[in-house]
């Protein structure tokens, strides 16, 4: 298989949350791990990203995936711009952020965001849980990584997927499956059918290792948005299939249309 530059890759590894938020896009609560097999299938495909989103579930309850991917990430010197992760701030790790540190010195611009909202609080109120949270953010504020509070804005409209689907219809749409572009460019910036394959904007690899879209359920992931599976897919192969090969210029005005749609 050809190794590929990716824009923006998101790493789904694990599906094992301390939550059941009702607005949840995944769904319910699972316990698989995204294990060591699949990342180095995913990783050993790529030579570049931009930007790694780590995510979940909740990554900080999967240290050895974790460890794993970052290990993998610098034996291997695959070059990465930013790493991102989204954790819930329930409860604070210390293991968790150990990790980040550590990889933070590598010189890749590393953070974590914790998501917040209406619907986060809720579930926290109600698992008794607020008043340690609390006592988290404070400590998690000062870790140089903390990156800020994700925020829903209180008029965006969830997608209809996970533990979403039993809200009101007013405040879910469908989900809008994600565009994929790519394009081949040489060692002159020019572009070539024989250069390297970026994909754009953003990939998806969840922890059972199937190539998928970000913001659908576990289920439908599995079912409905199951692209491929790194074990035994090739991710250049397997976007070709669902993209289009744009010119350099072109894909990269497609990829920051797509960007700012699901933003």
């Amino acid at each position: 298989m050809n190794q590929v530059y990716i824009k923006n890759l998101a790493m789904i590894i694990t599906d094992k949350c301390n939550l059941n938020c009702e607005h949840c896009m995944r769904g319910p609560s699972g316990n698989t791990h995204m294990d060591e097999q699949i990342i180095n299938a995913s990783l050993e495909q790529i030579c570049k990203i931009d930007t790694l989103l780590i995510d979940g579930g909740e990554p900080s309850m999967a240290f050895l995936p974790l460890y794993h991917l970052l290990k993998y990430v610098e034996t291997h010197n695959i070059n990465i711009d930013k790493l991102i992760t989204l954790i819930n701030g329930t409860f604070y790790s210390h293991d968790f952020l150990e990790l980040l540190e550590g990889f933070e010195y590598q010189g890749i611009n590393t953070s974590f965001h914790i998501s917040s909202d209406d619907y986060h609080t809720k579930e926290i109120k109600e698992r008794d849980m607020l008043k340690e949270y609390k006592k988290n953010l404070i400590k998690y504020r000062k870790n140089d990584m903390y990156s800020g509070m994700r925020m829903l804005h209180k008029d965006s409209k969830l997608f209809r997927e996970g533990n979403a689907v039993n809200l009101d219809e007013s405040l879910t749409m469908d989900i809008i499956p994600s565009k994929v572009y790519l394009t081949y460019i040489n060692e002159d910036g020019e572009f070539n059918k024989n250069g390297l394959c970026t994909i754009g904007p953003m990939i998806t690899i969840n922890q059972e290792g199937i190539i998928t879209e970000y913001q659908a359920s576990y289920e439908n992931q599995r079912n409905k948005y199951n692209y491929g599976n790194v074990l035994t897919d090739s991710i250049e192969e397997v976007c070709l299939q669902r993209g289009r090969v744009l010119k350099p210029v072109k894909f990269k005005e497609q990829c920051i249309k797509e960007l700012k749609k699901y933003q």
